[in-house]
């Protein structure tokens, strides 16, 4: 189980590393739909945002963009990446970052 410390997505705090876990589990739930991944690289931006919004519409969640902590979304996303070793979030990000509007 993935943890997050503070909430992810839009007007909230987005600490790089809760977005690299949520970045990196949204990731696991694109690949199964066959959507492009996103760059893990701890940064929220409109792909990001965009990528919350369509697992919780997706999965009849409220839609509001956002992932916060202990919530129907974190819990989602960790049922989704069962298979995931609990990680820090850092080890999740691109290697010398990445596209910073992810």
């Amino acid at each position: 189980m993935n943890h997050i410390k503070f909430s992810v997505g839009q007007g909230c705090a987005n600490d790089p590393q809760d977005v690299g876990i949520v970045q990196h589990l949204l990731n696991v739930a694109r690949k199964r739909d066959g959507d492009e991944p996103l760059v893990v690289d701890g940064v929220i931006g409109p792909k990001t945002i965009a990528a919350i919004r369509k697992i919780q519409q997706k999965n009849g969640k409220s839609v509001d963009g956002r992932v916060d902590p202990g919530a129907e979304t974190i819990q989602l996303l960790n049922q989704l990446a069962p298979q995931l070793p609990a990680n820090d979030g850092l080890s999740f990000l691109t290697p010398k970052g990445g596209d910073r509007f992810a």
